[in-house]
């Protein structure tokens, strides 16, 4: 090979392993503390049907026949959270938090007769679920400022089903709450800026989530933001 071929290729190939140390260096985070928050939007796959039973079952309880009416169930709700963690390597932290998963809603108006008496009766079913959550991220780092990372750990939720009913005149409520332990997993992406604060865009899905009237995965889209200590 001519000398001056060589000397280019050498040069090149110097030039190539200074730029990969560099950006190696240029996009290892520093370990650290960090805390944060964020704004949700939930999606809840809960089934209808089990809400459309209960409802029935307690019209039944009192006695009252439903002839018509209208019914509308709601499973989107928006949410929030904050969270924790500690980065023990560029690619690696761990991290905790509280989040609200919003709620699941069937809301009943109905026309029907009790005892021959024709009335209006209203019954919201409600199921709101919340919980803290501990998870590890693994992380890949892109370039100084962004950054990918996937998430995996456990949500511990509780789970309150609430009931409303009124027949117009008078009214009652029922509430009654459960625990529960489930899987947590999401992917992410962070955009770093003034140096110690990063946005966040994320979705995560808590897996079969709920009481028994309720339970479903749970998709949450969020955006948030954190700072470094």
């Amino acid at each position: 090979m001519p000398q001056k071929i060589s000397r280019t290729v050498a040069l090149a190939a110097g030039c190539l392993t200074f730029g990969c140390l560099a950006a190696a260096n240029a996009i290892a985070a520093e370990p650290g503390f960090y805390v944060g928050v964020n704004y949700s939007q939930i999606d809840n796959s809960a089934p209808r049907a089990p809400y459309d039973e209960l409802t029935a079952d307690i019209y039944d309880s009192f006695g009252f026949v439903p002839t018509s009416g209208s019914a509308t169930f709601d499973t989107k709700d928006k949410g929030y959270g904050f969270f924790g963690g500690y980065r023990f390597r560029p690619w690696l932290a761990l991290e905790g938090g509280y989040m609200t998963l919003g709620s699941v809603e069937r809301r009943d108006q109905s026309i029907g007769t009790v005892d021959e008496e024709t009335q209006t009766w209203n019954q919201n079913i409600e199921t709101r679920i919340k919980g803290m959550t501990v998870s590890a991220l693994g992380i890949l780092p892109i370039s100084y400022r962004f950054e990918l990372y996937a998430r995996a750990g456990a949500l511990f939720a509780t789970n309150q089903d609430s009931l409303f009913i009124t027949d117009g005149t008078g009214s009652g409520k029922a509430n009654d709450s459960n625990s529960s332990v489930n899987m947590l997993a999401g992917l992410g992406a962070a955009f770093t800026f003034l140096e110690i604060y990063s946005a966040r865009l994320e979705y995560q899905r808590a897996f079969d989530v709920g009481s028994d009237l309720s339970k479903g995965d749970v998709d949450v889209l969020s955006l948030g933001i954190s700072v470094t200590f």
